[in-house]
Parts: C-alpha cells; structure tokens; sequence
C-alpha cells in the first residue's frame, strides 16, 4: 500500500493503523484488538501557521489545497477570484472551493494583523468490511465555503488551545497528535453548529435580514420580488441574487417555505378546514395549497396532519419541552445533546448526529415525525435532507415565553394536557422558590445573568434564553436599570466589554462560564482588576454556572435550573 505525501501511519486504539492509497482514501485496518467504533466523519490536521503579521507585504496568496480556516486578529478581506468576503474581528471564515488563489488584504489600514490559518482534510466513510474501514475525501458536510461565522467564547478556547499546542510541538508531532485531532474535531462541530444557534440565522446583510423579517411577519399577504426589492432599496435582480447567496433560497421559494411551515403547524395544533388554513396562510385556494404542500413536505396535508400524535421523533431541539409533555426523543444533535447535561438522565440513549450532515443515522429509525428550531429554513440542505426521511416542524425558538413553548410544543403533538399540568406543576415550584428566596435577597438588590462570550466581552441575555425568565419572572428579583432599559424591555440580549460591567453589575450576579467544573473560573476572574472592584467595592455576589447546564433552558432544564439558582442564593 503506498503513503501519499510522506504521511505516516496513525496507530489507532481498535484498528491498527491508518494508511492512504491512491483515491486520497484512509483504510484503517483492523489490528486484532477487536472492536472499535470508528467516527463516519474523520478530520486530519494537516497545518496550523500565521499567515500574516504587521511585517507581511500585501496582499498575501493561498493556494487552495485543501479546507482552511482563516482567524484574523483584525479585520481582513478574503477574495476567492469570483467575489470578496470581509471577515472582521473576532470573526472567522472556512474556505474549501477550488480554483483560483486565494488572496488576503487588510479590511482597514496598510498593515495587517496576526492572521491565523488551519488546514486540515476531512474525509466520510464510504465502505466498512471486516478489516477495513474505508474513507474518501468528502467536504459536503462542513459549512458553505465563505461562510463567515463569529468566533464565540467555546471556539475561542479550543483555538486558543490549537494555537499553543501548535507552538510547543513539531509538526510531525502534531500531525499524530490525538489531542490535536479532538481539538480540531472539536473546533469544527463548533462552527457547524453552534453557528447554527448563536444568532438564530446567518443572514449578515441588513437589508437582507429586513426582508426576511418582514415575509415573517407579512406571508399570509401577497408578496412579489419586486416589492421586496423596493423596500430593500435594490433593484430586483441584484436583490434576487443578494438573497439566494444570502438565505440559500429563491426569494418566491422562501416565501412559500414561510407559508408552508405555518401550515404545518396549523394542520397539527388545530382543526381549521384545509382551506381555512390555506387562506391563513397566504394560498388562494385549497387545491393549490394542497399542490403546494406536497411539493415541499413530500406528502398531503391531510397525512400530514395524522402526525399530530407522533411518538416516534427526531429532536434537533427542544428536548426539555418534549420531556416536560413525556415524549423522549429517538435521535438528535451530539450539540444539542451536549449542551443539555441537565436532561442527559432522563434522556437516555439518544441516536446523535455528529454534525448537521449526519442524517443516515436517522433513516432507521422509522421516524414518525422531526421537531426543529425555525432557523434552519436558513440551512437549506440540511432541511431537505431531513425532510427526505420523515415530515418537518419547525418551531420558532428564542422568541416567546417559555412556558408558552412548552405549550406550542404539546399542542403540536397532541399533548395539550400534559403541557398545561407541566406548566401547572412548574408554577408551583416557582411560587415556593420565590418565597424560599424572599428571606435571602432583599427587595432592594438587585440580580443579573452574565454568561462569558469572548475573552473580555460577556452577553447579558434576554427574556427567552439562559433562565432569564426563572430569574425575573418566576423569582420576582429586580434587574439593574441599565439591563431593565437596554436588555429587558426590548428584549433583546446585548454584548459588552468586560469593563463596562460595572455599569451593569447586579448585587447577585449568576455568571455562566464553559466548563464542567464553573468554580474554577472564579479563581480566574478574582486575577482581574474589575472583578476585584466588583466583589471587592461593589460588594456584588457572584454565582458560578456552567454553561453546559444552560445553554439550554427549554422545560424540564428550566425546572432545574431553577432548582440550582435558588440553591445558589439560599447557600444551600
């Protein structure tokens, strides 16, 4: 067997090692240990270098070998030769389409900052035997090539992490470096997906995310390309190619996804006729939303809506909501899951898609129906794919009441009672931990939600995420003015320095910081100066979270974080 590119063989725990042959093909092959469950997706690290500095002449050249990813220090403009993408700071963006060279500039200035590049090759197993596993180059999977995604503060520590192992080895080191590969894996699966949820849909251009704002709020009316462009200010056909490159869909498609996923979620919480639910929905008649409907749910209405008592269901979401009705989810997102420790006992063994493109694992599972937060109509492949295995509902997510989600999420499968005694139960608790709470937190302080995003910024979170609502809702606590003006009641979450806190400090602070163990961060943020002054002048408590714990807030994790705050507060 010959080794391409004077790679070397990787011994691997299971199966021996790992060779490549001439199809850019890894065979791992068995080694007589006996077992060994290999990954259907696998990264190779290949490189990790600075690609520029403040001495490098401009512009600077790639040559497009292999998926790279480029971290620049400060903004950078990257042209592939057919369009330009900005990258800014504390952003990142993965490149992986042939042809031309790839050419850096500085965004602003004459200089460059530390530009930072990974490459590596990622590869899907396409045959397994009794000896071998066998993989080919495969890149279908990672994120569209250009996508720029904002480096937030999980991704910021594993390549943290990447960067100093890479100083301290070899490169033959970090190449067999097992650590490097988990790294790397690691850093992937955070820009794949986490991107997903981070700030609910990629759409970067303003006019853009205008438009797709108002066919939310305007598709049961009629809307034409035309008057979008207008609106947007665009003439109509570079608003029609700024909003395929920009959503993924045509602009007549993604009004009709729009239509369309309210149906779905009309024909499974309601008993509307067909044609009522047509003219809700924007369709002039029956017969044409029936058509309509087939073409994208690949079935009719009226099965459609016999789905309504499903039980058999994939969750890209929500998992606490469906516990919190009884339904355990088959299958779902290793992300989702990972994010969701507090559920990982009731939830058991799950069928986890390692990243967004894993949808095989799914197709024997019989599905009856799959549950999805409404922001991946804004992943087009990825909804179809899943779509080609059982009936999709996507639900809104970070948008409404929690409780409100937990009782959309019952109605949608039939578990409407369920829902309201969950709800029931879960006011209950929260009425006893606000009298609990009462003898620990005088009326006059006050209490914040601070959660790490990125180095020195932390996000400030709003009414729908991060147990918000259990802090201000359901304890009754009062939030500093600066965050009942600028988060509360707009309700939007904001991002800040980590020296304008004390602007926004609470005297009972909950700080959500990555991490199984939240406490060992508390030791770290004592070593800076405005947390000193915080603690020390202030007088501010600090409550430490992990964010693995919430990340999450949806249901049954509510209840229980919940449970955490108040113990928190109580010393107990």
């Amino acid at each position: 067997m010959k080794l391409l590119n004077n790679r070397i063989p990787v011994i691997m725990p299971g199966y021996g090692y790992c060779c490549w042959t001439e199809g850019l093909e890894y065979v791992w092959i068995k080694g007589g240990k006996g077992g060994g469950m290999m990954s259907s997706i696998m990264y190779e690290l290949l490189d990790i270098r600075l690609l520029a500095d403040k001495g490098t002449h401009i512009p600077v050249s790639i040559p497009p070998e292999s998926p790279l990813i480029l971290i620049p220090s400060e903004g950078i403009a990257v042209s592939d030769g057919k369009q330009i993408h900005r990258v800014g700071k504390k952003q990142l963006i993965i490149l992986h389409r042939g042809g031309g060279e790839w050419r850096l500039t500085p965004e602003a200035g004459e200089r460059f900052g530390d530009v930072c590049g990974v490459r590596f090759q990622s590869y899907r197993l396409v045959h397994r035997d009794a000896q071998n596993l066998h993989y080919s180059v495969s890149i279908d999977h990672l994120p569209g090539h250009g996508h720029v995604i904002d480096v937030t503060r999980y991704a910021a520590a594993l390549i943290a992490s990447l960067l100093e192992e890479a100083r301290s080895s070899s490169p033959l080191a970090l190449a067999e470096s097992p650590k490097m590969r988990l790294l790397l894996q690691e850093l992937i699966e955070a820009i794949s997906t986490r991107a997903l949820f981070a700030e609910g849909f990629p759409v970067r251009d303003k006019s853009i995310r205008q438009a797709v704002d108002y066919i939310a709020r305007n598709f049961a009316k009629p809307l034409t390309r035309a008057s979008a462009a207008q609106l947007a200010g665009f003439n109509e056909s570079y608003f029609s190619s700024l909003f395929r490159k920009e959503t993924g869909w045509g602009f007549g498609e993604y009004v009709n996804r729009a239509r369309i996923d309210e149906a779905k979620r009309l024909l499974l919480a309601s008993t509307q006729s067909l044609g009522e639910i047509a003219y809700r929905t924007g369709f002039s008649d029956a017969s044409y939303f029936g058509k309509a409907f087939q073409r994208v749910a690949l079935m009719s209405p009226g099965s459609f809506r016999k789905r309504r008592g499903a039980r058999r269901i994939a969750a890209m979401q929500f998992y606490g909501a469906l516990l919190a009705i009884g339904v355990k989810p088959l299958a779902g997102t290793h992300e989702i899951w990972r994010s969701s420790v507090l559920l990982h006992e009731e939830l058991g063994e799950l069928v986890l898609m390692e990243h967004l493109g894993q949808t095989e694992v799914l197709e024997a599972l019989e599905l009856e129906l799959i549950v999805a937060p409404a922001y991946y109509c804004h992943y087009p492949e990825v909804l179809k794919a899943l779509e080609r295995i059982a009936p999709v509902v996507l639900i809104p997510w970070g948008e409404r009441n929690k409780l409100e989600e937990v009782r959309e999420v019952g109605g949608l499968l039939g578990r409407l009672p369920q829902a309201e005694q969950w709800i029931a139960s879960y006011l209950a608790q929260g009425a006893a931990a606000r009298e609990v709470v009462q003898s620990f937190v005088k009326d006059s302080e006050t209490a914040g939600i601070y959660e790490l995003w990125y180095e020195d910024q932390w996000m400030i979170p709003h009414w729908p995420v991060r147990s918000t609502y259990n802090l201000y809702e359901i304890l009754g606590l009062k939030a500093p003015r600066r965050i009942e003006e600028d988060v509360l009641e707009p309700n939007k979450a904001v991002r800040i320095k980590e020296q304008e806190l004390p602007l926004y400090a609470a005297g009972h602070m909950f700080v959500i910081v990555p991490g199984k163990d939240p406490e060992t961060y508390r030791s770290k943020l004592m070593q800076r100066k405005v947390w000193r002054q915080l603690v020390q002048e202030q007088g501010c408590r600090l409550y430490m979270l992990s964010l693995d714990e919430f990340w999450m807030d949806e249901g049954v994790s509510l209840q229980k974080q919940l449970t955490i705050m108040v113990s928190l507060l109580t010393g107990e």
